[in-house]
Formats: structure tokens, C-alpha cells, sequence
């Protein structure tokens, strides 16, 4: 699954999954605020690899596609976690949420939009 196939289907699951959610609405707004903010930063990120503002620096790139990782899997987690009605720790959202934030901090450092 691609990762804005990904981003699509993980909303869907956070509105089919919201009734039997146990994570407090805290929780489920810091984990709904991580992918939101993974999303906006992934498709930035995808409009600076494929040159749609410029050419790429393969660096940059290579930056990017490390921090995107990073925060992939960490908003992949939160978002399993929170489908299986697990307690979600304000550590693990303050984790994701710093992945995602450097990954908007190169993409904003190489004028990704």
C-alpha cells in the first residue's frame, strides 16, 4: 500500500473505529493531529521527489525518505494501537509527532510544498 493509500485508510479506520475506541479523546485527538500533520508533510515530500517544484537534490532526498520512515512507522503504530483499543502513552504520540516534525523541517529547509 502506497503511503498516501495508507494515510487515506488509516482516516476511514479512525472514523470506523471510533465507537469502540478506548483511548481517551485526548489521546485519540493527539494521534488524529500526528497523521493529519504526517500527511500534509508526505505529500510535500512527494511533490519535492517526483520535481514537481524543481529538481530534486538526491541528498535531500535521502533525507526525506530517512525521516519519513522513521515517522511512518511511528504514526503506523500509534494508529494500530489505537484499532486494537489499546492505551495510548502521551510519550508515544510526543515520539511520532517529533518524526513527523523533522520530516517537515527538511521538507521546509529544501522548500518542499
Amino acid at each position: 500500500m502506497t503511503r498516501p493509500t495508507l494515510a487515506a485508510a488509516l482516516a476511514v479506520l479512525a472514523l470506523a473505529g471510533c465507537a469502540g475506541q478506548t483511548a481517551t479523546q485526548s489521546q485519540a485527538t493527539g494521534v488524529y493531529a500526528v497523521e493529519g500533520a504526517y500527511d500534509a508533510a508526505a505529500v510535500a515530500e512527494r511533490n519535492y521527489i517526483t520535481g514537481t517544484f524543481g529538481t530534486p537534490s538526491a541528498a535531500v532526498v535521502a533525507k526525506m525518505k530517512a525521516a519519513d520512515n522513521a515517522a511512518y512507522n511511528l504514526v503506523v503504530q500509534l494508529r494500530t494501537d489505537a484499532q486494537a483499543g489499546k492505551p495510548i502513552a502521551q510519550t508515544a504520540i510526543d515520539a511520532a509527532n517529533a518524526a513527523v516534525q523533522q520530516l517537515v523541517s527538511i521538507n521546509t529547509a529544501a522548500g518542499a510544498k
